[in-house]
Protein backbone atom coordinates (compact mmCIF):
# COMPACT_ATOMS: atom_id res chain seq x y z
CA UNK A 1 0.00 0.00 0.00
CA UNK A 2 3.27 2.28 -0.63
CA UNK A 3 2.22 5.46 -1.81
CA UNK A 4 -1.50 5.65 -1.02
CA UNK A 5 -3.48 8.31 -1.40
CA UNK A 6 -6.00 8.27 1.54
CA UNK A 7 -5.91 12.09 2.03
CA UNK A 8 -9.03 13.07 4.30
CA UNK A 9 -9.70 9.23 4.90
CA UNK A 10 -11.82 8.14 7.98
CA UNK A 11 -10.12 5.24 9.10
CA UNK A 12 -10.98 5.80 12.87
CA UNK A 13 -9.91 2.75 15.22
CA UNK A 14 -8.78 0.92 12.20
CA UNK A 15 -6.22 -2.26 12.69
CA UNK A 16 -3.27 -1.48 10.38
CA UNK A 17 -0.31 -3.39 12.55
CA UNK A 18 2.36 -3.90 10.39
CA UNK A 19 1.08 -2.41 7.56
CA UNK A 20 3.43 -0.74 4.27
CA UNK A 21 2.10 3.24 3.65
CA UNK A 22 5.82 4.32 2.66
CA UNK A 23 5.08 7.58 1.06
CA UNK A 24 1.25 6.91 1.31
CA UNK A 25 -0.97 10.86 1.70
CA UNK A 26 -2.67 11.13 4.69
CA UNK A 27 -3.28 14.29 5.04
CA UNK A 28 -6.34 15.84 6.76
CA UNK A 29 -7.20 11.63 7.61
CA UNK A 30 -9.08 10.72 10.66
CA UNK A 31 -6.81 8.48 12.28
CA UNK A 32 -7.72 8.37 15.65
CA UNK A 33 -7.29 5.78 17.67
CA UNK A 34 -5.59 3.75 15.39
CA UNK A 35 -2.99 0.93 15.78
CA UNK A 36 0.02 1.37 13.14
CA UNK A 37 2.45 -0.10 15.43
CA UNK A 38 5.40 -2.51 13.97
CA UNK A 39 4.69 -0.21 10.45
CA UNK A 40 6.58 1.34 7.58
CA UNK A 41 5.49 4.78 7.59
CA UNK A 42 8.87 5.92 5.64
CA UNK A 43 7.94 9.57 4.36
CA UNK A 44 4.48 9.73 4.86
CA UNK A 45 2.35 12.81 4.33
CA UNK A 46 -0.10 13.07 7.62
CA UNK A 47 -0.45 16.92 7.54
CA UNK A 48 -3.13 18.22 9.78
CA UNK A 49 -4.23 14.62 10.47
CA UNK A 50 -5.92 13.27 13.79
CA UNK A 51 -3.68 10.39 15.25
CA UNK A 52 -5.25 10.93 18.73
CA UNK A 53 -4.58 8.44 20.84
CA UNK A 54 -3.01 5.87 17.68
CA UNK A 55 -0.38 3.37 18.62
CA UNK A 56 2.47 3.98 16.53
CA UNK A 57 5.19 2.33 18.75
CA UNK A 58 8.33 0.93 16.97
CA UNK A 59 6.99 2.81 13.47
CA UNK A 60 9.44 3.59 10.79
CA UNK A 61 8.54 7.30 10.40
CA UNK A 62 11.64 8.80 9.13
CA UNK A 63 11.19 12.11 7.18
CA UNK A 64 7.35 11.70 7.51
CA UNK A 65 5.63 15.14 7.42
CA UNK A 66 3.15 15.55 10.35
CA UNK A 67 2.52 19.42 10.32
CA UNK A 68 -0.04 20.89 12.23
CA UNK A 69 -1.52 17.21 12.85
CA UNK A 70 -3.04 16.38 16.43
CA UNK A 71 -1.21 13.61 18.15
CA UNK A 72 -2.51 14.09 21.87
CA UNK A 73 -1.85 11.16 23.79
CA UNK A 74 -0.29 8.42 21.04
CA UNK A 75 1.86 5.89 21.84
CA UNK A 76 5.37 6.35 19.92
CA UNK A 77 7.99 4.53 22.50
CA UNK A 78 10.75 2.99 20.14
CA UNK A 79 9.11 4.89 17.29
CA UNK A 80 11.76 5.76 14.36
CA UNK A 81 11.16 9.86 13.44
CA UNK A 82 14.61 10.39 12.35
CA UNK A 83 14.05 13.85 9.88
CA UNK A 84 10.70 14.10 10.55
CA UNK A 85 8.84 17.15 10.40
CA UNK A 86 6.26 17.92 13.39
CA UNK A 87 5.89 21.41 13.40
CA UNK A 88 2.95 23.21 15.40
CA UNK A 89 1.81 19.57 15.59
CA UNK A 90 -0.03 19.04 19.17
CA UNK A 91 1.21 16.37 20.99
CA UNK A 92 0.26 17.12 24.66
CA UNK A 93 0.95 13.54 26.69
CA UNK A 94 2.33 11.60 24.36
CA UNK A 95 4.51 8.83 24.85
CA UNK A 96 8.16 8.94 23.28
CA UNK A 97 10.08 6.79 25.54
CA UNK A 98 13.10 5.79 23.18
CA UNK A 99 11.86 7.35 20.33
CA UNK A 100 14.71 8.22 17.56
CA UNK A 101 14.15 12.32 16.85
CA UNK A 102 17.54 12.81 15.43
CA UNK A 103 17.22 15.76 13.22
CA UNK A 104 13.72 16.32 13.70
CA UNK A 105 11.65 19.46 13.32
CA UNK A 106 9.48 20.25 16.16
CA UNK A 107 9.29 23.69 16.22
CA UNK A 108 6.07 25.25 17.75
CA UNK A 109 4.88 21.81 18.74
CA UNK A 110 2.74 21.00 21.90
CA UNK A 111 5.12 18.70 23.79
CA UNK A 112 3.27 19.47 27.02
CA UNK A 113 3.45 16.50 29.91
CA UNK A 114 4.77 14.55 27.51
CA UNK A 115 7.37 11.62 27.85
CA UNK A 116 10.48 11.63 25.75
CA UNK A 117 12.38 9.66 28.62
CA UNK A 118 15.67 8.48 26.55
CA UNK A 119 14.52 9.79 23.48
CA UNK A 120 17.01 10.95 20.98
CA UNK A 121 16.70 14.03 20.44
CA UNK A 122 20.36 15.33 19.04
CA UNK A 123 20.15 18.05 16.76
CA UNK A 124 16.05 18.49 17.01
CA UNK A 125 15.05 21.83 16.19
CA UNK A 126 12.49 22.74 19.15
CA UNK A 127 12.44 26.21 18.68
CA UNK A 128 9.59 27.92 20.51
CA UNK A 129 8.11 24.34 21.26
CA UNK A 130 6.04 23.96 24.63
CA UNK A 131 7.49 21.21 26.76
CA UNK A 132 6.35 22.01 29.92
CA UNK A 133 6.25 19.44 32.17
CA UNK A 134 7.54 16.89 29.98
CA UNK A 135 9.67 13.85 30.95
CA UNK A 136 12.98 14.48 29.26
CA UNK A 137 15.16 12.34 31.94
CA UNK A 138 17.89 10.60 30.07
CA UNK A 139 17.11 11.90 26.64
CA UNK A 140 20.16 12.66 24.61
CA UNK A 141 19.53 16.84 23.11
CA UNK A 142 23.00 17.28 21.94
CA UNK A 143 23.38 19.93 19.38
CA UNK A 144 19.27 20.45 19.27
CA UNK A 145 18.15 24.14 19.24
CA UNK A 146 15.37 24.89 22.27
CA UNK A 147 15.59 28.53 21.71
CA UNK A 148 12.31 29.95 22.82
CA UNK A 149 11.10 26.95 23.62
CA UNK A 150 8.84 26.74 27.12
CA UNK A 151 10.61 24.48 29.36
CA UNK A 152 8.40 24.99 33.03
CA UNK A 153 8.51 22.12 35.25
CA UNK A 154 10.55 20.08 32.19
CA UNK A 155 12.84 17.42 33.80
CA UNK A 156 16.31 16.86 32.26
CA UNK A 157 17.89 14.62 34.55
CA UNK A 158 20.59 12.95 33.12
CA UNK A 159 19.89 14.33 29.64
CA UNK A 160 22.48 14.63 27.31
CA UNK A 161 23.12 18.51 26.93
CA UNK A 162 25.76 19.66 24.61
CA UNK A 163 26.00 22.44 22.58
CA UNK A 164 22.32 22.65 23.02
CA UNK A 165 21.31 26.52 21.54
CA UNK A 166 19.02 28.11 23.81
CA UNK A 167 19.02 26.12 26.97
CA UNK A 168 20.61 27.76 29.79
CA UNK A 169 20.08 25.61 33.22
Amino acid sequence: MNRTKLNDANLKGAYLRGVNLSRAKLGKANLEGVDLSDSDLEGANFNEANLDNSDLSRAHMQEAVLESASLRNVYLAGANLRKAKLDKSNLEGADLAGAKLKGASLVETQLKGADLHRAELDKANLSRADLSNANLTGAKLNEANLTGAKLNGAEFKGAELDEVKGYNP
